[in-house]
C-alpha cells in the first residue's frame, strides 16, 4: 500500500513538471513571437528556458534537442531581427 502511494506521488510530481514545462515553452515561444526582439535577446531567453527545463528533467539534453531546439530555431529565424542594423543606414 505504501509503495502504491509513493508511486502515485511520483506520477503526480511528473505530471506537475510536465504541465510547467508546457507552460514555460508556450510562454517563451509567445514572448519571442510577440515582442519583436533581436536575435541575441531571443537566444538568451531560449537558453534560460533550456536550463530551467534541464533542471526539471536532468540528463534530458538530447530529448530537449530533438523536441524543442528546432522549434525555437525556427521561431527565432522567423520572428526576430539582427541586432546589427547598421546596414540599413
Amino acid at each position: 500500500m505504501e509503495d502504491r502511494c509513493a508511486e502515485l506521488i511520483l506520477v503526480q510530481e511528473e505530471h506537475r513538471r510536465m504541465r510547467y514545462l508546457r507552460m514555460l515553452v508556450d510562454f517563451t515561444a509567445q514572448l519571442i513571437i510577440q515582442s519583436r526582439m533581436n536575435r541575441p535577446e531571443a537566444e538568451r531567453i531560449v537558453e534560460v528556458m533550456r536550463q530551467q527545463i534541464l533542471r526539471l528533467f536532468p540528463g534530458k539534453n538530447e530529448t530537449y534537442d530533438i523536441i524543442y531546439k528546432r522549434r525555437f530555431e525556427r521561431i527565432i529565424n522567423e520572428f526576430t531581427y539582427d541586432s546589427d542594423l547598421s546596414h540599413l543606414q
